[in-house]
């Protein structure tokens, strides 16, 4: 299962619940990265709109169950968190991430533990010259 998240430099998610920035592009990579593993991509309904109008099969988050998921699940967390406390199967996190500090009220507390980076990525936006996608491995 892949988790993804979307953070400013200060791991910020989101202010006065909205989130701090979209970027067509960001979304264009997540895109291709469910279809590179033929995956389904988990989103709130809060989420769903960034994804509107691609060709990846979109469910959403209330039907995911942690319990019988696979390998090429993807989970965008924005607004609502998934909890992976008991989960002892094999994550991905997927950390798509750009230099600029936006205001934030919800943050994401890294570093993870038992946790490897094992890619990294750079590319171009079309609201930020450049994003960084970071996929940490759980061990």
């Amino acid at each position: 299962m892949k988790i993804i998240y979307v953070l400013d430099k200060n791991n910020g998610v989101l202010f006065n619940h909205r989130r701090q920035s979209k970027d067509a592009s960001l979304i264009e990579n997540i895109v291709s990265k469910v279809k590179q593993e033929n995956g389904t991509l988990y989103v709130s309904d809060y989420s769903r709109e960034l994804f509107e109008g691609t060709d990846v099969s979109i469910q959403s988050l209330a039907e995911f169950n942690l319990s019988v998921s696979k390998e090429n699940d993807f989970v965008f967390v924005e607004n609502e968190d998934i909890q992976l406390h008991d989960f002892k199967g094999e994550v991905d996190y997927y950390f798509y991430k750009w230099p600029s500090v936006y205001p934030s009220d919800k943050k994401l507390e890294l570093p993870l533990n038992d946790v490897e980076v094992v890619q990294k990525e750079q590319f171009k936006g079309n609201s930020h010259d450049e994003i960084y996608l970071e996929i940490w491995r759980r061990k």
